[in-house]
């Protein structure tokens, strides 16, 4: 497209494909992909490893190297982060040089360094594919702390190895 990459300099291996995709100078980088008109990783100055599809996905995005970001206008905040993983239109990390945010869902916005939000403030449940089939966490990898605000229900419970059979 117009404009697509049209500053290279001493980068190798990117490749862009859409208006201005890519159209920074990317002194150094490489192995960086940008598919999507209207500015999609177009301020990139210094990253390697960067993959943006969408319009304006990741179009402030200037140093950072490790990010995924998909969907229209996606990672607009981010600046200068690394290892972020960014899904969906208008999603966002935290802050402008956020690390290791996943966030996943349209509007989606991340909470903070190293970790993982799914779905938007509309979202009003998280649902397992079918009806006590899953398990959240295993006897080798268990969930450090529960937060909840609300009820908790349970066929059975157990605290430090022995079952509570008490009825209320």
């Amino acid at each position: 497209g117009s404009g697509a990459y049209d500053a290279a300099d001493t980068e190798d291996y990117n490749v862009a494909i859409g208006r201005e995709a890519l159209g920074g100078s990317v002194a150094g980088g490489e192995h960086n992909v940008a598919i999507g008109g209207l500015n999609c990783l177009v301020g990139l100055t210094s990253a390697d490893n960067v993959v943006a599809i969408g319009s304006r996905a990741g179009s402030a995005l200037t140093e950072g190297s490790d990010n995924t970001i998909v969907g229209y206008d996606a990672g607009d905040t981010l600046t200068t982060g690394t290892n972020n993983l960014v899904i969906g239109s208008g999603a966002d990390t935290s802050a402008n040089n956020s690390t290791n945010q996943i966030v996943i869902g349209k509007g989606a916005v991340g909470g903070g360094d190293n970790t993982v939000v799914i779905g938007n403030t509309d979202i009003t449940a998280w649902l397992p594919p079918d009806d006590d089939g899953v398990d959240l966490g295993s006897s080798t990898k268990q969930f450090k702390d529960g937060y909840f605000d609300g009820t908790l229900e349970a066929d059975a419970i157990t605290v430090g190895g022995t079952a509570l059979n008490t009825v209320i």
